[in-house]
């Protein structure tokens, strides 16, 4: 059997890594996206990489790991990324949900369409924070992205396709609307709600190969990382990192990461990723909103943050599928109106001069 290795990457900085999200809920956010500066830095960081080069990463069912993914793998890749969203790699929750429990899968292919387009914008821009995400380093981004669920056999067959309009750049979304949520909170697909686990997650992936590179690429949590180490090699990164500068260069960044395999009993090479510059990253986040909340006068409102509010997907906003629909269904001229004035007059003028339906109206007098 082949010996697979793999190479497991933290997710980026969150909105509720440094209490940007909802202010109601303390700066937490439910499935919380990336900030700002999570966003630039860990572009930069594989700008200046060579370890991120693949088109097939399996993540978790949160969005900061597509984010991330996205991000690592995308960057100066022009061709199909591939983001498979698997089991046992979801972060450890209590019984307060918020910050590592998943949404419905439209809701969180909605996030994600939101990042996408506000990343255009912000290469666009003229604003200071975002001056290494170019015109440029946009244009090479993946040309599709496609989410990869399991279906209801849990084979991986269900595309959710992000596809670049080659006139605009803009990301389009197609293929999603018959797709089965096989990983929400409603699938009680426990394999993808509970505590992920690193073992698990490789004895998972022998028995159900997608990709047959040696090197697998995951992106996780720092939770489910860190219990893989101090359970498999007695490791506690914690307590090392009040002790040793490089564990605690490692335990205070995102994008940390180590290559493993089922049968190492050495302890992994540990590779710090992007410090958590806490104090810096709000300021950036603050800026963000400052500006969203100017985007009327900017006429832009998607120059704003993914956190708290201004990342937020509206409850009344109409059903992902819906909106799709109604655009395909406008192609090819003008949709037919429902129930508007103009029809309920004529029914009414109908109804006059229509000597039955007079009779059942004075019947119900």
């Amino acid at each position: 059997m082949n010996l697979y290795n793999f190479h497991f990457i933290r997710h980026l900085m969150s909105c509720n890594n440094i209490t940007e999200g909802k202010i109601e809920f303390g700066g937490k956010d439910f499935d919380p996206s990336g900030t700002i500066y999570g966003i630039v830095e860990t572009a930069l960081l594989s700008m200046t990489s060579n370890e991120f080069v693949s088109n097939h990463v399996y993540v978790s069912n949160l969005i900061r790991t597509w984010i991330t993914a996205f991000l690592l793998f995308g960057t100066n890749n022009k061709e199909i990324l591939h983001l498979y969203v698997s089991p046992f790699l979801k972060e450890k929750h209590e019984t307060f949900k918020r910050g590592n429990y998943p949404k419905e899968i439209s809701h969180t292919i909605q996030k994600f369409e939101v990042f996408l387009k506000k990343l255009k914008v912000f290469s666009k821009s003229n604003v200071e924070i975002l001056k290494e995400l170019t015109i440029d380093w946009y244009n090479n981004l993946p040309k599709e992205v496609h989410i990869i669920l399991p279906d209801t056999t849990n084979t991986f067959s269900q595309h959710i396709i992000f596809k670049k309009d080659l006139q605009t750049q803009d990301y389009v979304l197609s293929n999603f609307c018959n797709i089965t949520d096989t990983v929400g909170p409603m699938s009680n697909n426990m394999e993808y709600l509970e505590t992920g686990n690193v073992m698990k997650f490789m004895n998972w992936f022998t028995q159900n190969i997608q990709v047959k590179n040696n090197l697998i690429h995951v992106v996780t949590h720092s939770q489910v990382m860190q219990d893989y180490l101090l359970k498999t090699f007695n490791y506690d990164l914690n307590s090392e990192s009040k002790v040793n500068q490089q564990a605690f260069n490692v335990r205070h960044s995102n994008s940390w990461r180590f290559i493993t395999n089922l049968n190492t009993q050495i302890l992994p090479q540990l590779q710090p990723g992007v410090p958590l510059n806490k104090k810096h990253a709000k300021k950036m986040e603050q800026i963000m909103k400052g500006y969203g909340k100017n985007n009327k006068l900017l006429n832009n409102p998607l120059l704003s943050s993914l956190c708290g509010k201004q990342g937020s997907i509206d409850k009344g906003s109409a059903n992902i599928c819906s909106i799709h629909n109604k655009e395909i269904k406008s192609i090819g001229g003008k949709k037919r109106p429902s129930n508007t004035k103009k029809q309920k007059k004529i029914k009414r003028r109908s109804r006059k001069h229509n000597p039955k339906s007079k009779k059942k109206r004075s019947r119900k007098h």
